[in-house]
């Protein structure tokens, strides 16, 4: 045989194999959306949001789904699993709106025996919306201010013409209140919160939900969120104690305030070493609170010098509080010196 009819030869048998290669991919089943993307656009709060991805079965052989993964907070139904060449299916997506503002954007996954998309990802979009705004959105405390220097909260419609009422405001720990008339309505309220400091000392962090109820019969109510944060009870300052040490055998002395934040008067009943390594040397009254003197013997428990201990401190009352002293043996650098690291 020649040189050209060699190559021709080769030419020939590449061409076979490309065709039968195609004709084998063409034979298998293949999954196709009509769209890969659903949006839902604005949706209320609180609403069950139902859309459909449509498919259809456009291979030469049987299409099977395996599995539909779902994810955070979305649904996927499917009528059946096996669908036969030039066959539709439709999977349904079930989406419950959040109760807050938030713009969303998930991810499904259906798996099947398509060679080509074996883990097709669907999005599906959304973005809740109120027909109301409201200021401000968090709110942090002071005990030492008048009414702990809680703002006024307003709640506006967004449009200014649609009606609302306030129905409820409640707070963890029922530490922050207002004055609300239910039967009121307006297209803007401004609330004056009270904030009871000696429940808020309980509850330094949570959050106000407020209620509101639309003119409109048909309007579906909505719930405002708004998180506050105050300063703890009771402060430890350090909260931790770190220290590098030269001499496993010579203590190291350190300070501890424990200082009140609410006025209230309080009292230490007991102080205590977790594993012996930290001891109360003195106590002295402070403004608004004690200063202990402590005393830590850093004895190393493993091979690398370190050692750990916590020191509880007990109050009357019966609340407690931890300090945790780490240590580790160090050759400090020229430039360095012992001490800790808070």
């Amino acid at each position: 045989m020649s040189r050209t009819n060699s190559i021709v030869a080769i030419f020939i048998v590449v061409i076979i194999f490309v065709l039968q290669t195609g004709c084998m991919q063409q034979a298998g089943p293949t999954i196709t959306f009509e769209n890969t993307v659903l949006d839902f656009g604005h949706v209320r709060p609180g609403a069950n949001n139902i859309g459909q991805f449509e498919f259809t079965n456009t291979g030469k052989e049987l299409l099977q789904i395996t599995d539909v993964e779902r994810c955070c907070g979305v649904a996927a139904k499917l009528d059946k699993t096996k669908y036969e060449p030039g066959q539709s299916g439709v999977l349904t997506i079930t989406y419950p709106s959040s109760n807050t503002p938030i713009a969303i954007n998930r991810t499904v996954y259906v798996n099947s025996n398509d060679k080509k998309n074996p883990r097709l990802a669907l999005t599906i979009k959304a973005e809740v919306v109120f027909d109301i705004s409201w200021e401000p959105k968090t709110i942090k405390l002071s005990p030492e201010m008048e009414n702990a220097g809680c703002p006024k909260i307003t709640i506006e419609s967004i449009d200014g013409e649609k009606l609302f009422s306030i129905r409820r405001l409640v707070s963890s720990g029922s530490c922050i209140t207002a004055d609300i008339d239910p039967s009121g309505q307006a297209t803007k309220f401004v609330l004056q919160p009270k904030v009871d400091i000696s429940r808020l000392a309980k509850f330094p962090r949570g959050s106000i939900s407020i209620n509101v109820v639309y003119a409109e019969a048909e309007a579906p109510s909505d719930t405002v969120a708004i998180a506050y944060s105050s300063v703890d009870r009771i402060s430890l300052n350090p909260r931790s104690l770190y220290l590098f040490y030269l001499d496993p055998q010579k203590p190291i002395t350190r300070t501890l305030k424990v200082t009140k934040n609410y006025g209230e008067d309080f009292d230490i009943d007991t102080i205590s070493s977790k594993s012996g390594h930290v001891k109360v040397l003195s106590r002295r009254d402070i403004e608004n609170g004690y200063q202990f003197e402590l005393e830590i013997m850093p004895v190393p428990v493993d091979e690398r010098g370190r050692f750990s201990d916590t020191l509880t401190i007990t109050f009357q009352d019966g609340q407690k509080m931890e300090v945790f002293c780490r240590g580790i043996l160090s050759v400090p650098d020229e430039d360095e010196e012992e001490g800790d690291i808070e």
